[in-house]
């Protein structure tokens, strides 16, 4: 055999053969590199969340975080049977072609404003403070005014930040959601 040098590996007992295989390392850097990168494009272009920033007199503004209504089904079904909303999360009802939408509070758990609002965000009516109803016959609340959207917010949102008729609220909402402008 001469002077030819014969090179051994060492591998612990369960170990995987080619972890320890320097030729390896190469080609696995590549591909949890391309893992990586895909998987933080992929969050960055689907992350933008559907969101109305309201004008609040005491603190600027304020960003509430939404779901949608956009379909029928979704607008019938609303918040009921929510036990909870937390203060900085709303539902937007996308009303298009509706003129005085009007909702209940049936099935409803948690108590809401709405915020009726026209294309541009402003609002051209609220109610305010409105309960549950646990049982028939439940009062309806229609808009004055034809409106676009309706936003339901925790209860008392309007009166915390010094909302009123007039004021406009920022509808962002991205393309490819439900709440995207069609």
């Amino acid at each position: 055999m001469g002077n030819a040098r014969k090179h051994f590996r060492v591998i612990r007992p369960g170990a995987d053969p080619q972890s320890s295989d320097p030729r390896c390392r190469g080609p696995r850097r590549v591909w949890l590199t391309a893992v990586v990168f895909l998987a933080v494009a992929a969050v960055g272009c689907g992350g933008a969340q559907p969101a109305a920033v309201l004008p609040s007199r005491s603190q600027g503004a304020v960003e509430i975080r939404l779901e949608c209504a956009a379909t029928p089904e979704e607008r019938q079904r609303g918040l009921m049977f929510r036990s909870n909303l937390g203060e900085g999360e709303g539902m937007l009802f996308i009303l298009r072609g509706e003129d005085n939408p009007s909702f209940w509070m049936k099935n409803t758990y948690v108590s809401l404003d709405i915020f009726f609002l026209d294309k541009d965000g402003r609002v051209v009516d609220l109610v305010e403070r409105l309960r549950p109803c646990p049982e028939d016959p439940c009062p309806v609340y229609a808009s004055s005014a034809p409106c676009q959207y309706a936003l339901e917010v925790a209860a008392g949102t309007a009166s915390r930040h010094g909302i009123k008729k007039g004021d406009r609220i920022e509808l962002r909402l991205p393309r490819g959601t439900d709440c995207a402008p069609k």
